[in-house]
Parts: structure tokens; sequence; C-alpha cells
């Protein structure tokens, strides 16, 4: 039995609907962004712009797929399996999204912790995704059906699947990293930590929970419902993004003295000195340092440090700002 238009079109419309919700959401972060954080690099100014101009094109396009399925090829609803060519592009301005911010959240990772194998793994298997859709739009293209997916639904399989391993690869590593230095004597470190826990934690229980039940529903069902969570996705991802950009002000505010004065908690990992030291040797210290000076810090490089030597100990201590 083919599917009905509420599972086909009607599933186009809905994810239509909450992308573009999103990307509203999005443009009044980006407006907060650039008003709050004069001083982040002009790098991470320049790409947030880039994934907001990304998301602009991608919801232009997305509206005219719709419009030409609803109006243009009006009263021809098997149109939806041939849709126009500015669906495919819609899928490719998505997949673009969904790779920069999967390797902004695996940088985090690489400043936060100073190890790069996690982040390393991050990165290659979103390199991994975007060629995975890359190759899936070949196929689109060249056959100019949405069938060819079942097809090749391994391919589409293993892509979705992937989306979802990465979100979460970088949340656990994250909370490790996180947890490592939450036990401390001081309560508003550990409440700098549990907040930092608990977005990390939202924000990939909203996409890796988007991520599988779209997989879900591809897997299961012969219609198009799965286009719900395809569509609004690279919204779900630059949202996530600017989140946790606007969200340091807040962080660093619940570390300051508000009698005082005082600027923030530091918290801080050391490494030895020595680099074949094992790391099971190395200790993880919590360092409440009081200063006037001003940081400035952004979310490529989140964290600001500074290298100071126990010479006691010969331990070199980075000292890591939220």
């Amino acid at each position: 039995m083919p599917p009905g238009l509420g599972s086909t079109l009607g599933a186009v419309e809905i994810g239509g609907v909450f992308s573009t919700l999103f990307f509203g959401i999005l443009t009044m972060q980006v407006y907060n962004y650039y008003r709050d954080y004069l001083n982040d690099r002009g790098l991470l100014k320049a790409m947030v712009m880039g994934i907001w101009s990304i998301e602009l094109v991608h919801t232009m396009l997305l509206w005219h797929t719709i419009y030409s399925l609803t109006v243009t090829f009006f009263g021809h609803p098997e149109q939806i399996f041939t849709p126009p060519e500015t669906f495919y592009f819609t899928i490719l301005c998505s997949s673009l999204i969904t790779t920069a911010v999967q390797i902004f959240f695996a940088n985090r990772i690489r400043v936060f912790s100073g190890r790069k194998l996690v982040p390393a793994i991050s990165c290659i298997m979103s390199c991994l995704y975007f060629g995975g859709m890359l190759a899936a739009l070949i196929l689109l293209c060249v056959h100019r059906t949405l069938a060819v997916l079942e097809t090749y639904r391994w391919l589409a399989s293993t892509i979705f699947a992937l989306t979802a391993v990465i979100d979460m690869l970088i949340a656990i590593s994250m909370c490790y990293w996180l947890g490592r230095v939450r036990n401390s004597d001081f309560p508003k470190t550990r409440n700098i930590i549990d907040t930092l826990i608990m977005w990390c934690i939202e924000s990939t229980v909203a996409k890796s929970g988007a991520s599988v039940v779209q997989l879900i529903l591809f897997l299961t069902r012969n219609d198009f419902l799965w286009l719900i969570f395809l569509l609004p996705k690279a919204s779900l991802f630059s949202n996530s993004m600017l989140a946790a950009l606007n969200g340091r002000n807040r962080i660093r505010s619940a570390g300051e003295d508000p009698a005082s004065g005082h600027g923030p908690t530091f918290i801080t990992f050391n490494s030895a000195a020595d680099p074949t030291q094992s790391p099971r040797s190395r200790n993880v210290i919590i360092q409440m340092t009081r200063m006037t000076e001003t940081h400035i810090d952004d979310g490529m490089d989140e964290c600001v440090t500074e290298s100071k030597t126990d010479r006691n100990s010969g331990v070199v201590s980075n000292s890591l700002t939220v």
C-alpha cells in the first residue's frame, strides 16, 4: 500500500515548519552573540556568520521545495518521490552545518582536556558522515528519485547512525573530563561543572534523540516520516553551538564573587613536565585563583591557558578558565 499524503508531503511540511522555527531562534541567538561577545576572535565570528548564512540558504531552499510540491505540482502527489533540485541542495546545506558544529564541539574537548585522540576520532567520523551524505546526494541527483535510498538503504542507515554516535562520543568525553574536576571542596566550582555537564547532556539528548528516531523511522516505515527529523536537524545543531557560545557569561558569573568583584574560578588540569610520565600519575587539581585582569576567550579556544611551574614538584600547571 503506497504511503498517504500525511506521511509524505505532510512530513516535508512539518519538517519545514520546525526548521523555520529553529532558524528564527538561531537568528535571535546570533544577534545576542554579536551584542555580547564583541571581543571574540574574528575566526569564530566568521564561523557564526557563515553558519547563519548557510541556515538562511537552507531555509529558502526548503520553502522553495515545499512551494513546488504543494503549488507548482498541485494535484500530482507522486511528485514527492521526485522533488525539485532545491531539495537536494537543502540536504547539502544541512550536511555542511552538521559537520561544522560537530568539529566545533570536538575542538572544545581538545582545548579543555589537552588530549587529541577523541577529538581526532570525532573529526574523522564527521568527515566520513559528510562524505556519505555527498555520496547519497550524488545518487539522488543521478536517479532523480528518493526511491534510490531503498536500494542503498545501508548507506543511508550508516549516515544517520554516524550522527548519533559522534554526538554521544563527544558528550561522553566532555562529561568524563568535567567529572574529573567535579570532586572539589569549593561549591562554586561544583556548580560550574554541574551546569556544564547538564548543558552537555541536554544538547546531546536533543541531537542524538532526533538522529535515533530518524533512523528508526527510516528502517521501519515505507514513507517519509523520517524527514520530520532530518529537515530541522541542521537548525538544531547550529542552535546548540550558539547556546554554548552565548552561555559563557552565565557560566563565568557563577564563579565570581559579587561582593568582592573578583574574577572567575579557574578549573585546572595538571600534566607532568616529563612527557613520558604515565597519565595515571598526572594529578587533577582545582586551582582557586582570584584575579582582576580581564581575559578574553572564545568558543574555539574556550579555555584561556596560563602556564605555571611548581618549582618544588616540577609540575607544569595549565589554568583553564571557562
